[in-house]
């Protein structure tokens, strides 16, 4: 009898490991806070404006993108699919007034990002590129 007990027992548990193995990884830029170095065309990179940070966060469980864009707090839907970064629909941002400079850092921030196509982790970095846009974060 207790034979029987210990090969459901294990049983059990190599059936729990299997499904374990079956559950979907997070990608490597989800779960993580990234703050924004550059961002641009390629062929004109800008830095972040001073007194201002600007940060991205891949929520796994929601799909969702938040963060700051400098000034503004803002928020949306995402898919990831390898390498494949697509904003599924439009970014709600909060309508703080913060000046000209940081709006247009803003501005431009949030249009890269809805544009976003790929992504790839240098050196432990993040690049966002898509339609000629890229944005440069490191993880905090």
């Amino acid at each position: 009898m207790r034979g029987i007990f210990i090969v459901l027992a294990l049983l059990v548990l190599a059936g729990l490991t299997a499904l374990a193995g079956c559950q979907e990884l997070a990608s490597p830029l989800e779960d993580y806070e990234w703050v924004l170095t550059s961002h641009g065309k390629y062929w004109e990179p800008l830095g972040v404006l001073p007194n201002t940070e600007v940060t991205a966060y891949f929520d796994s469980g929601t799909k969702e993108v938040s963060g700051s864009a400098g000034c503004n707090r803002y928020f949306g839907s995402y898919e990831v699919d390898g390498l494949t970064l697509t904003i599924t629909g439009p970014i709600g941002v909060t309508e703080m007034w913060c000046g000209e400079e940081i709006g247009e850092q803003e501005r431009v921030y949030l249009e890269a990002l809805q544009a976003a196509e790929s992504f790839r982790l240098i050196q432990g970095n993040l690049r966002i590129e898509g339609n000629g846009w890229q944005l440069n974060f490191e993880r905090e």
